[in-house]
């Protein structure tokens, strides 16, 4: 984009740059980056902590290359101090809610919007990025919520602008398990018909909440959207059949669908493009009835990599994993139990006591007592252990071994990995889940707020193997290795 004094600077957003996703242990596909070819970057932002958003392995080689601006959103201020010790010769600079920063002659102004329900992106912050002309609105990976001030405080940030580019995530990950994990040919058209179902009543309200709720619109005149896909998918080096399979959703069907959503809406002057992997997208003129769209292709990108996502209706369900933790390495049991217990008096429990949706009274007034089942070990070895808690006393304690139902249940060192900073709330890609239980305990874990030890752990983690130069290539390596 052109500042005000008509110099262009190049923002990159979210730099997730690695052939791999380090905490969903999923392949980025289907480019390869070569750092050094990247053209000359003068800021970076990064909405929030997950790895395909802030990884540390990209921004250390790329630190070594060029010095961009660095901009945290205020709700991960808190990894300032651990980012500016991996990266002692980066600026760093805080982006405030609502509060507009002139940066490099540019208006950057990131957004706060508290959810409803709970989310583990609840630290996410979108952004806004304006000169006296244009405006560039990223939703990074979250949709503004049904609240009016949300919408009047987007809307008053691009107003002035004539030319206006909103980009958006469409994150179909649910659509690509329910791929993986269909039992066969029939199950996985099933699957999928409900899913595109409920996506299709999800991106019409988008769009009608507009007139429904009387929100101020950011796109209430000629403006373009740009569609970004998650671009992850399961490794090749996983299960190579998964590639035919990988995008049951393209991103192609969702900007038809979405075209066909704004259109009914009466959002006629609001055009679409999908932002494929590989592309070059240039706009000018976005608020024209025709806005000028070109595309071309990268040059700092190498297919070296690369392989074909395609979907064919095939049969086999993937098989992930066999039982067993992630890392099946011997721990000291007691040691882990100490903690565990710790995990689920002193975090688990408050959290679910007021529990926006599925409040305690609400779980134990059917499931009581609520069983969360610890296997110690690894698939070779290992013993069980059963907490519960239930309105006998409000609290949960080991229990004699029995034969009994459970409700959730875990391996002990994937929640130790999970607590170090080795796995994340994602890491369940390659977790042998039991069909029918609850993840209420993993789910908690992944809330950014309440365990933002067990993010800074995660980040800290992995700047450690990035400053020693290892890759998200060489981590998975190590996974892949190590798996039962």
């Amino acid at each position: 984009m052109q500042n005000a004094d008509g110099k262009t600077i190049r923002v990159l957003l979210d730099a997730w740059l690695s052939d791999f996703a380090f905490g969903d242990l999923l392949a980025r596909n289907p480019f390869s980056i070569d750092f050094k070819s990247i053209p000359v970057i003068d800021a970076i932002y990064i909405s929030h902590t997950h790895c395909d958003h802030l990884d540390p392995y990209t921004l250390v080689p790329l630190y070594k290359i060029q010095n961009p601006i660095l901009l945290l959103p205020e709700t991960a201020a808190f990894l300032q101090p651990l980012i500016q010790q991996n990266l002692p010769q980066a600026k760093i600079q805080i982006l405030r809610h609502a509060k507009k920063e002139r940066i490099l002659g540019l208006d950057f102004t990131a957004f706060a919007f508290p959810s409803s329900y709970l989310t583990n992106e609840e630290d996410v912050m979108p952004l806004c990025i304006a000169s006296p002309e244009e405006a560039f609105f990223f939703e990074a990976d979250t949709a503004l919520p049904d609240d009016p001030a949300a919408h009047e405080a987007v809307t008053r940030s691009v107003k002035h602008a004539k030319d206006r580019v909103f980009l958006s995530t469409r994150n179909e990950l649910e659509a690509l398990y329910a791929s993986y994990d269909a039992r066969n040919s029939d199950d996985r058209k099933r699957s999928l018909a409900a899913y595109k179902s409920k996506r299709e009543h999800e991106l019409s309200w988008e769009y009608e909440r507009y007139a429904e709720l009387d929100l101020a619109c950011p796109f209430d005149r000629p403006a373009v959207r740009v569609l970004a896909g998650q671009g992850m998918v399961l490794p090749a080096e996983i299960d190579p059949g998964a590639v035919k399979l990988s995008a049951p959703f393209p991103l192609s069907d969702v900007l038809v669908m979405e075209r066909r959503m704004a259109r009914d809406a009466g959002f006629t002057g609001l055009h679409f493009e999908a932002l494929k992997a590989g592309m070059e997208l240039t706009i000018e003129k976005a608020g024209h009835a025709k806005p000028e769209i070109r595309t071309g292709k990268a040059t700092w990108l190498t297919s070296s990599k690369s392989f074909p996502v395609t979907f064919e209706n095939a049969s086999a369900p993937i098989t992930l994993a066999k039982p067993g933790p992630i890392r099946p390495d011997s721990r000291d049991a007691d040691a882990q139990k100490i903690r565990f217990l710790a995990l689920l008096n002193h975090r688990f429990l408050p959290f679910q006591t007021y529990h926006r949706e599925e409040p305690l009274k609400k779980i134990l007034a059917t499931e009581s007592p609520y069983i969360i089942r610890i296997r110690f070990g690894n698939s070779q070895a290992n013993t069980v252990t059963d907490f519960g808690i239930d309105f006998g006393k409000i609290q949960f304690q080991e229990l004699p071994l029995a034969e009994r139902k459970y409700n959730e249940i875990y391996w002990a060192n994937d929640l130790d990995d999970f607590m170090l900073g080795m796995q994340d709330q994602f890491s369940t890609t390659l977790h042998h889940l039991e069909p029918g239980t609850a993840l209420r305990l993993w789910t908690m874990m992944g809330m950014p707020f309440l365990n933002s030890d067990f993010v800074q752990n995660k980040i800290a983690f992995h700047f450690e193997r990035a400053a020693r130069g290892l890759t998200v290539n060489d981590w998975m390596k190590d996974i892949l290795e190590g798996r039962p």
